[in-house]
């Protein structure tokens, strides 16, 4: 039995083009964003999807909402799919983050797995949180193909866990926005498809 399953990272947000930490925070979609949405349509175009589910915040399930209107389904929110908790940096470039709360970004960059923005969610934390979501997606999603729609980091997160290598490693997979990663699961094997398959954008 094979299950397929797209994660695809929403389209740019305000948040993103200002280069500001995003977190969990409802930043729209700007206008390329609307139609990296519309591309990842495109991108999906051959793939006869079961079932739309979404992270919930605003750029995910705007962009989730136009996956699922072309295939002819709903969109499913998924809370365990958000994106990292920022806490007090959310909103923040790095710089300002750095400023405004020094001694937390000093001890994320002495334990990057651990230590969590101020009020935030540490990287572990979101891992643990995410894992959960992808062993409950296995379970409704077992035969079918589906699309879940989140942001970068938990998507960086699966493919660490599924290709066996160290958390504090998941800045190495570069995942754009509007992008679509493609895992195929043959009776729980896991088989990489593709990574960061960005659809071109008509403008």
């Amino acid at each position: 039995m094979r299950t397929t399953i797209w994660l695809a990272r929403a389209g740019q947000s305000a948040l993103n083009k200002q280069r500001r930490f995003m977190g969990q925070s409802a930043s729209p979609l700007t206008d390329y964003g609307e139609l990296q949405a519309q591309a990842l349509v495109t991108g999906l175009r051959r793939q006869r999807i079961t079932q739309v589910y979404s992270a919930p915040q605003i750029a995910t399930i705007a962009s989730a909402s136009v996956i699922a209107t072309a295939q002819g389904c709903a969109v499913v929110p998924m809370p365990a799919w958000a994106d990292q908790a920022m806490g007090g940096w959310q909103g923040l470039t790095w710089r300002e983050a750095s400023q405004q709360f020094p001694r937390d970004s000093a001890a994320r960059m002495r334990d990057p797995l651990h230590a969590p923005p101020s009020g935030g969610e540490s990287l572990a934390q979101v891992a643990h949180r995410v894992l959960q979501g992808w062993q409950s997606l296995l379970q409704v999603a077992a035969g079918e193909r589906v699309v879940v729609v989140t942001q970068a980091l938990p998507i960086q997160i699966v493919l660490c866990y599924l290709l066996q290598q160290p958390l504090t490693n998941h800045w190495m997979w570069r995942v754009e926005y509007g992008s679509l990663t493609g895992i195929d699961l043959y009776n729980g094997t896991p088989i990489v498809r593709c990574v960061n398959d960005v659809p071109p954008v008509a403008v």
